[in-house]
């Protein structure tokens, strides 16, 4: 475990790196992509959180994402401080989520029920976001969504420039990854780990398994949320894809490839994965998702473990143990 930790602490200051050299040497084009697949990454790396660890199935975390990215998009057209929105999409997003937990879990719901419900929940914002076409803008979202300028700490931010709004991005993702993972390496990280592989006896130890289930349930949310805020004004648009199934289903697929329960293989999984589809699409338009398609079964065939395993052993981070008789 110890030695796992450490891998994957390596890893990530490997990435750390990269990132930060790519905001230098990268043209200034590309800094808006490479923020969107890190932004991505932490959509995944949230998504891990619960699954990975708690074992939480939610089929409609795009929900949590799509309304960070919407009322962030609306407010920032409105003029709104755009820190003041991130913090108001992160609750509501939070307080919808606990909402459905505590429904969810109170009923003992399965692992697929709970799933469904999110699912549900996701199409039907899905569709709202259409119909609301005066709020919304219907299926054409909210357009011309512009970069994000306030005043914090008696400074004005202005976050214009691709660069400066990349390096942005890249410490709050970094600052947030830190968190989860320290929290994932806490004794509330213990509390899921145990919740997902035998709740019944984590609640004959003492243990409150719903105070658990809730409060990985709000943290999810709250993250999801946070990689949809800082999404849209790079993007330019909160659209309705953005609460989509597609979206839901893509980053569980991302997860279980990354490396379940891993929160660094799912956030490099995810992004990726983005910066591929982005890459393909604009070359090979016609089929590239069939690319992506094949890209996803050859990870299963190579990594049934996860993305996370195969890497450490491409750039050798596995090493083999030594024989017994080695010394002797």
């Amino acid at each position: 475990m110890i030695r796992k930790r450490t891998e994957h602490r390596n890893l990530l200051l490997i990435i750390v790196a990269l990132l930060l050299l790519s905001g230098i040497f990268a043209p200034e084009y590309q800094l808006d992509l490479l923020a969107t697949a890190v932004l991505y990454g932490l959509f995944a790396t949230s998504v891990d959180f619960s699954y990975g660890y708690a074992g939480i199935l939610n089929m409609g975390s795009a929900l949590y994402f799509g309304l960070g990215a919407y009322i962030t998009g609306y407010g920032l057209k409105a003029g709104i401080n755009p820190i003041l929105l991130i913090l108001i999409g992160m609750a509501v997003s939070v307080a919808i989520a606990l909402i459905i937990g505590y429904v969810g879990f109170r009923v003992k719901a399965s692992q697929v029920h709970f799933g469904i419900i999110g699912l549900a929940l996701t199409l039907g914002f899905e569709q709202l976001t259409i119909s609301l076409y005066d709020i919304t803008g219907g299926s054409n979202g909210i357009t011309n969504v512009p970069r994000p300028t306030f005043s914090l700490f008696g400074m004005e931010w202005t976050l214009t420039s691709p660069t400066v709004y990349y390096y942005f991005v890249i410490c709050v993702v970094l600052l947030s990854f830190f968190l989860l993972w320290k929290l994932a390496n806490s004794d509330f990280g213990r509390a899921m780990l145990a919740l997902r592989h035998d709740e019944t006896k984590m609640e004959t130890m003492g243990y409150n398994p719903l105070k658990v289930k809730m409060s990985v349930t709000g943290i999810t949310a709250a993250f999801s949320a946070l990689s949809g805020a800082l999404f849209v004004p790079i993007s330019g648009i909160a659209y309705p894809g953005l609460f989509g199934v597609t979206l839901s289903m893509s980053v569980l697929i991302w997860v279980a490839l990354g490396g379940t329960g891993t929160l660094i293989g799912p956030f490099i999984l995810g992004a990726l994965l983005k910066l591929s589809e982005s890459t393909l699409s604009s070359n090979f338009e016609e089929i590239y998702m069939l690319i992506i398609g094949l890209i996803f079964v050859t990870m299963v065939i190579l990594a049934p473990e996860g993305a996370i395993n195969l890497l450490k052993r491409l750039i050798g981070w596995f090493t083999p143990q030594r024989s017994k008789n080695a010394g002797n």
